[in-house]
C-alpha cells in the first residue's frame, strides 16, 4: 500500500512478506534455505529466531531499557553503565561519559527524547540525540529511584517513583521536574501508563494509580491477598499487568481499578513486564525466565531463553516491529 491509496484499495498480489518463528536449532540453514524454496513466488518469507542473546564486553548489571519512536534503543545500569542501538538491535555502542559511575535504574521514552533516573545523586538526566550525549535535569530526590514510565503519548509527561513513596514528575520530556504528594513512604519500585490512568508499584503489595495525569491524588489500589513485592507494571490500553516476586501475575482490564490474577508457569521472582501494540506480553525474572503473552495477559508460556541465567531486570518492545527486548545481569541482553 502506499500513501496515496484509500481503504478500498487492493492489496497488491505481487508479494507477501511473512515472518516464521523458531528456535535456534543444529539445522537453521537447511530450514531457511527449505522455507525460500517451497514458499509461493509471490511470498517474500523471512525467518527469525526467538531469544538470541547480544554480546555486550564486561559484566555490568543492567536496571532499564527503552526504545524510542525512532528506533532507537538504550540500555542502563549500575555503576553508569549505558550502551544504545539504532534499528539493528544485533549492534549496541557503549554510552561514553553519559552517567558517571552513578547507578542508573529506570529509562523511558518521550517520542524520541531518552530520559534516565536513578541514584539519589544521579539527578535525572535526558538526551536529545538518540542516546549518544546527556544533559543533567534538576531532580532533588531525597531517596533512589526504581521506575520510570512516560504518561499519555500526547503530551511529554513521564513519572518517576522510588524509595520513600517518592513520586516525581516532568511535563516537558525531563528538563525539569516536580515533587509530588505520595500517599506512602514504602518503596516503589515500578511505574507505568495506560488509558487513563498511572499505576504505580512496590514493596509488600503496595499498588497505587492516578487518574490525573501522573498528578495528586495518587491513590491505593488494594489486591485481595498480595503481599507479594510488586517489581514490575505495563499497560497498553485499558489493559494493565503487574508482576512480583514468586511468579505471581495481575491483570486488569480497567485501567488498574480492579485485578484479577492469572495463571503463571512460574514460581520464580518475576522483575519486569513490557507490552506490544500486537498484544504481545513480555515479562522477565530471576534466573533468565523470561514468560510471554500472546493474548493480552490472559495466559503465559514459559519461554526458551537459550541458556542465560542471569537475573533480567528490564523489558521493552522495539520500535517498529514490536519484539522484546529483555536485559540484566552480566551484561545480559537477549533479543526477541
Amino acid at each position: 500500500m502506499t500513501c496515496i491509496d484509500d481503504c478500498i484499495d487492493v492489496v497488491t498480489d505481487e508479494a507477501f512478506v511473512w515472518h516464521l518463528a523458531t528456535n535456534h536449532g543444529e539445522d537453521d540453514a537447511l530450514l531457511e534455505c527449505f522455507v525460500a524454496n517451497n514458499a509461493l513466488l509471490i511470498s517474500f518469507p523471512i525467518v527469525h529466531y526467538l531469544w538470541e542473546s547480544v554480546t555486550i564486553a564486561g559484566a555490568w548489571s543492567f536496571r532499564g531499557i527503552a526504545c524510542n519512536s525512532k528506533g532507537f534503543s538504550v540500555v542502563v545500569g549500575l555503576a553508569g553503565h549505558g550502551y544504545r542501538s539504532g534499528a539493528d538491535i544485533t549492534v549496541w555502542t557503549e554510552i561514553v561519559a553519559g552517567f558517571g559511575t552513578h547507578d542508573v535504574r529506570a529509562v523511558c521514552a518521550i517520542d524520541d527524547v531518552f530520559v534516565v533516573v536513578g541514584a539519589s545523586n544521579l539527578d535525572a538526566r535526558y538526551s536529545l540525540d538518540h542516546g549518544v550525549t546527556w544533559t543533567p535535569s534538576a531532580l532533588f530526590a531525597g531517596n533512589q529511584l526504581n521506575g520510570l514510565s512516560r504518561g499519555p503519548e500526547v503530551d511529554e509527561v513521564a513519572v518517576a517513583v522510588g524509595a520513600g513513596g517518592e513520586i516525581w514528575r516532568t511535563a516537558n520530556a525531563g528538563q525539569t521536574w516536580t515533587s509530588i504528594a505520595s500517599p506512602t513512604a514504602f518503596t516503589l519500585l515500578c511505574v507505568a501508563s495506560c488509558e487513563g490512568a498511572m499505576l504505580a508499584g512496590g514493596v509488600s503489595g503496595i499498588l497505587i494509580r492516578s487518574t490525573n495525569n501522573g498528578l495528586a491524588p495518587w491513590s491505593f489500589i488494594v489486591v485481595a491477598g498480595l503481599g507479594q513485592n510488586v517489581r514490575g507494571v505495563a499497560g497498553k490500553g485499558e489493559v494493565a499487568v503487574f508482576v512480583c516476586d514468586s511468579g505471581l501475575i495481575y491483570r486488569s482490564t480497567d485501567t488498574g481499578a480492579t485485578w484479577t490474577q492469572v495463571s503463571s508457569p512460574v514460581n520464580t521472582d518475576l522483575y519486569a513486564v513490557a507490552a506490544s501494540s500486537s498484544g504481545r506480553w513480555t515479562a522477565c525474572g530471576a534466573g533468565g525466565v523470561i514468560v510471554q503473552s500472546l493474548d493480552d495477559g490472559v495466559t503465559w508460556t514459559l519461554q526458551d531463553s537459550q541458556g542465560v541465567t542471569a537475573d533480567l531486570y528490564a523489558a521493552c518492545d522495539h520500535y517498529p516491529d514490536g519484539f522484546a527486548l529483555v536485559a540484566g545481569d552480566n551484561s545480559t541482553l537477549i533479543t526477541e
